[in-house]
């Protein structure tokens, strides 16, 4: 049997058995449109794209009161069927575009790769996305072969943020939103020469996702065994600087490095930073784990909204 077909047949059993219709009265925002404070995780395009697996993970996140998935549309393309099976388990999902995997080291990027990263955003938004989050939109750090200045290279990288939207609009229309991940150093300093500042893109992207693992501030003891003032002060500093009409979502840590430095448990130290993202009045969080194990994180995740029930009912 064509394995297109076979895997259409096999969504659309799990699509009829597991799901159900969206609930008016359920805690999760509609899917049809962006919740107002994201609890949200990554679904890598392996697990998007195996059934027992997608199965299994969207039946552990309705049951947590996950509103929000972040899923891979690279490198093998989403179906529709999986499109609507989140969309009926009450996830709002969010197609993400890696564009320069490690980071440009020219100074343009090679048109055959931007047809390509216009031709995921295009089908995305084709089989109903209404968000598209861009990861690695910026140079690489270092090892460029090319000279340019801060401006410059700002003016690059939001040029191609700004021709990516210019271009999809026919598919895209005007109502999806466009997000963009920036490195989690980016909020706290003026300049950074992968070309990302958070007023230029700003300027350019509905949505903004600091990557603030603290496990990934390199050399800065403090940030990495304080996973919560570390997310706090990113998100306030990310809040300052963008516009008031721009969102800032965290992307937060849900895997194990370095997080001994913390002297927390695997799951308080995921807790914390959910909390800091909702005490900085930021629009949410996304939950990064690679391998897309998020036992401990749904753990955690409970234990959150039990204690906060109170604002989260203020943000549904």
């Amino acid at each position: 049997m064509n394995k297109i077909v076979f895997f259409a047949i096999m969504m659309l059993s799990i699509f009829c058995k597991s799901s159900s219709a969206p609930d008016s009265n359920s805690e999760n925002a509609s899917s049809s449109s962006a919740p107002i404070f994201y609890q949200a995780v990554y679904v890598s395009n392996k697990t998007a794209l195996n059934p027992s697996l997608l199965k299994s993970l969207v039946t552990d996140l309705k049951e947590a009161g996950i509103n929000a998935v972040v899923v891979d549309a690279q490198p093998r393309k989403l179906s529709q069927e999986i499109f609507d099976y989140f969309k009926a388990n009450n996830l709002y999902p969010i197609a993400r575009v890696v564009n320069f995997e490690g980071g440009l080291t020219s100074q343009f990027p090679p048109k055959e790769r931007m047809k390509s990263i216009k031709d995921v955003v295009s089908y995305s938004c084709q089989l109903g996305f209404k968000e598209i989050n861009l990861d690695y939109i910026r140079y690489s750090d270092g090892g460029w072969d090319f000279s340019a200045n801060f401006e410059k290279r700002y003016d690059n990288i939001t040029g191609i943020i700004s021709e990516i939207r210019k271009d999809t609009t026919k598919d895209c229309g005007q109502d999806v939103q466009f997000g963009a991940d920036i490195f989690g150093r980016v909020p706290f300093i003026e300049n950074d020469a992968i070309g990302q500042r958070v007023e230029n893109f700003a300027e350019v992207v509905d949505n903004l996702y600091p990557m603030l693992y603290p496990s990934h501030f390199y050399g800065l003891k403090s940030r990495v065994s304080d996973p919560y003032k570390t997310v706090l002060e990113g998100m306030q500093k990310t809040i300052q600087r963008a516009k008031p009409t721009t969102a800032a979502i965290a992307w937060i840590q849900g895997f194990q490095m370095h997080i001994g430095a913390s002297g927390l448990s695997y799951k308080d130290y995921i807790k914390v930073q959910m909390q800091a993202s909702l005490d900085a009045q930021s629009r949410g969080f996304v939950v990064w784990n690679a391998h897309n194990d998020y036992s401990t994180t749904l753990k955690a995740f409970s234990e959150f909204k039990k204690e906060n029930e109170a604002k989260l009912s203020k943000l549904k």
